[in-house]
């Protein structure tokens, strides 16, 4: 009796620590939008943490007005791109190759493209680390 005691004691401390590690681990992830971003300036999302240093950055785009070219990065809080730049235009899952492997705070950067003379909306939801829905 004392031993399955034990064992469902011992099950239930793992199954708890397991829970608590795995929220840990996950990506540390925000929506943006209705965002809009100018013609000049770029729109910028407020700091994350990057959690995984060999992860690629994701931005899950979920709208983008009149399917308008945007273009996204990731930049430190220095603001040096810390990935490549990925080219879209309508809802996408977009992931971004980090630079060197990166951790620390980081920020989402959209630009419309270079042949987009007019200010366009999106929305979204972005992560430094990898993600796959919203």
């Amino acid at each position: 009796m004392k031993r399955s005691k034990f064992i469902v004691s011992l099950a239930l401390v793992l199954l708890i620590a397991g829970n608590i590690i795995a929220v840990a681990q996950a990506a540390n992830s925000a929506g943006y939008g209705y965002a809009y971003v100018g013609i000049i300036d770029d729109y910028k999302t407020p700091l994350l943490t990057k959690q995984n240093s060999y992860e690629v950055g994701s931005n899950i785009v979920l709208d983008v007005q009149e399917n308008r070219w945007l273009t996204c990065w990731i930049e430190n809080i220095y603001g040096t791109n810390m990935t490549n730049k990925v080219n879209y235009n309508g809802p996408d899952k977009i992931y971004m190759n980090f630079k060197d492997p990166a951790t620390g705070n980081q920020k989402l950067s959209i630009s419309t493209y270079i042949t987009n003379f007019t200010s366009t909306g999106t929305m979204g939801k972005w992560s430094p680390d990898f993600i796959t829905t919203y």
